[in-house]
């Protein structure tokens, strides 16, 4: 079985930004998210039988998604599981991307989260409360999606990514 979760993951410049960001916070006893981890996550698998991946593979090259650019404009804290993350307005072909791949998912049988997509990226957990901070909006140009393994380790989680899947032009 692997963790799984289809996910947007930042080229090395938008991952600079974001890097840059969550210096800025005072989150004392806070968790930052490593900058290599930091992503917005489309659908969450949860635990999947590897003997699954190359049909998840198969399925997922028939989306024929463009482009699109999520602009993160908001730093929320999200008291019940408290983290502080970046937020943005809905994207119509990001909430698109989202329900083809739930249901390629469901379609394999596996059983989804059936919370609302919010995009967001998680900058640190464990916060007790929203840093002030002045941003300036941050564009996220989502050119590919990933599916990642999440494997949790005692200096946290660590991603790998199983696949790439290159959107259409936009």
């Amino acid at each position: 079985m692997k963790r799984l979760f289809f996910a947007l993951w930042p080229d090395p410049a938008t991952r600079q930004r974001l890097q840059q960001l969550t210096g800025t916070l005072r989150l004392p006893a806070a968790k930052r998210i490593r900058p290599e981890n930091l992503h917005v996550t489309l659908v969450f698998l949860g635990n999947v039988d590897e003997l699954l991946l190359p049909a998840i593979e198969e399925q997922v090259k028939g989306i024929s998604a463009p482009g699109f650019t999520l602009l993160f404009d908001r730093l929320e804290y999200w008291r019940r599981p408290g983290i502080v993350c970046l937020t943005c307005k809905p994207v119509p072909a990001a909430e698109q991307l989202v329900q083809e791949l739930s249901a390629v998912c469901t379609g394999l049988g596996m059983t989804l989260d059936d919370r609302e997509f919010r995009a967001h990226v998680t900058l640190a957990r464990h916060v007790r409360g929203k840093p002030e901070v002045a941003m300036e909006p941050l564009p996220w140009s989502a050119r590919a999606l990933v599916l990642v393994e999440s494997q949790t380790r005692p200096e946290g989680g660590q991603y790998t990514i199983l696949l790439r899947r290159r959107f259409c032009q936009s």
